[in-house]
């Protein structure tokens, strides 16, 4: 199989899977679910939470 070009979907699949395993993609996840967690007093913690 060498030589043989990759598809579209397995390069974006590879590249999604390397950033996925970032220490600062953790560290984003963790704060957009504190940043949301502390608004919910603000928007009253509706039922679509």
């Amino acid at each position: 199989m060498a030589g043989k070009k990759k598809s579209f979907f397995t390069r974006f699949a590879n590249w999604i899977s390397r950033q996925a395993g970032k220490p600062i993609t953790f560290i984003s996840a963790v704060a957009t679910v504190i940043i949301w967690g502390i608004s919910g007093p603000f928007f009253g913690f509706s039922d679509t939470w």
